[in-house]
């Protein structure tokens, strides 16, 4: 059984080195996530691959295209219009921003 992370470089390398179009690997993705979500009811998360790039401190940003090709969307317009609606994420991405820049806004050294 392929886990997220074969899946997601499988479809990287579709994108990548193969050229299909976002169009193309739609259906794809779609298929994947029913045989995963009805077929073997097993969870098709989406946000995992977030949680591990804050985690791992990653450029999440750089990656969203990636995250994109995933989910099956034409764009990352897309995907992003769902990032701020997963409040695990959103509570990551507010402590990087502490982290980084919360001494601008609060007075505070970094």
């Amino acid at each position: 059984m392929l886990g997220p992370e074969e899946i997601r470089a499988w479809l990287i390398h579709l994108r990548e080195e193969r050229k299909l179009a976002p169009s193309s690997l739609s259906p794809a993705i779609g298929a994947l996530r029913f045989l995963y979500r009805v077929t073997l009811k097993r969870p098709w998360s989406d946000e995992d691959a977030l949680i591990r790039w804050y985690q791992e401190g990653a450029d999440v940003q750089s990656n969203l295209p990636k995250l994109a090709i995933y989910m099956g969307h034409v764009s990352i317009v897309s995907t992003a219009y769902y990032l701020p609606f997963v409040p695990t994420i959103a509570a990551l991405a507010s402590e990087r921003f502490e982290k980084h820049l919360g001494h601008v806004l609060g007075g505070r050294r970094p």
